[in-house]
């Protein structure tokens, strides 16, 4: 007589959701937890040290073309931290001014790439500082400060526009002695510096010219010397060279000068000229 076959049933047992048994319920929808005001605090101190720094990077550019590269980081900075503003859930009074800050920091940024009259680090700075973003900017961070947040450095201060320029005649530069004799008449609306430099661009003589007026200068060395001149606004002493509105140029023939030798100059277009132009760049004017 065979033994009886037993049958086993192994039942699987599909238990919903996690834990130990029950129904898990729908699924959390309620999104991201909002930020405590000292974690948005935190935040806000991130933006503020990144504006001051794009800021910093546009005062202290040297040279036109610095100014340009400065901007264009500045740019980048300020687009960086309005998109990492708005990306934040801050507390629930600080919604609205964190959207209107970021809005003001991507005006900043566009009114940062669309000025190209200004060629000087400081005067970029001012330029910037008097925008109608810079005032949002202001008025944000004094949105943010009534709520009890700390926004002493997330702001632009409002800088005064200068007019700097130097006593009509004053030598900027001088190399070498002799006889020779220079008279310029500045025909223009702007200042301007003119240069006599050697062929190793060594400058000879930088004499500073007012606007519509007449300027000597004497003690110039034999030899052949190319003119160059710069003309602009708002003379920058530590920059040496204006900070607004600034051309270069050069005459295209030398001036030779022999002992005693008396060239006279005019700085705009005169009937019966004979004396040409061309542009340069800041770098060909700076000399050494």
């Amino acid at each position: 007589m065979r033994a009886p076959t037993i049958m086993l049933a192994i039942v699987t047992v599909l238990v919903a959701g996690s834990g130990c048994g029950g129904d898990a319920g729908p699924p959390d929808r309620r999104g991201p937890v909002a930020l405590t005001p000292d974690e948005y605090q935190a935040n806000l101190d991130v933006a503020a040290a990144r504006l001051q720094q794009a800021m910093r990077g546009v005062k202290t550019a040297r040279t036109t073309r610095g100014l340009k590269s400065r901007m264009l980081g500045a740019v980048r900075q300020l687009k960086t931290t309005s998109a990492n503003l708005r990306a934040l859930r801050p507390p629930a009074n600080a919604i609205g001014v964190n959207g209107d800050l970021a809005t003001a920091l991507d005006a900043l940024a566009g009114q940062a790439s669309s000025n190209d009259e200004v060629c000087g680090g400081a005067s970029a700075l001012t330029e910037l500082s008097r925008t109608d973003a810079a005032a949002k900017v202001r008025a944000a961070s004094r949105k943010l400060a009534a709520l009890g947040y700390r926004t002493k450095r997330l702001t632009v201060r409002r800088r005064r526009q200068t007019y700097r320029s130097l006593p009509n005649g004053s030598i900027v530069s001088r190399s070498g002695t002799g006889t020779g004799r220079l008279t310029i008449q500045n025909g223009n609306e702007t200042d301007a510096v003119l240069k006599l430099a050697t062929s190793g661009r060594r400058t000879i003589l930088g004499i500073y010219v007012r606007a519509g007026a007449v300027a000597s200068a004497g003690g110039i060395p034999p030899g052949s010397f190319r003119v160059l001149f710069a003309t602009g606004r708002d003379w920058d002493r530590a920059r040496r060279g204006f900070t607004r509105e600034c051309s270069f140029k050069r005459f295209d023939g030398n001036v030779n000068y022999r002992p005693g030798i008396t060239y006279r100059l005019s700085l705009f277009s005169t009937p019966g000229g004979n004396a040409s132009t061309s542009s340069i760049d800041e770098t060909e004017f700076g000399g050494r």
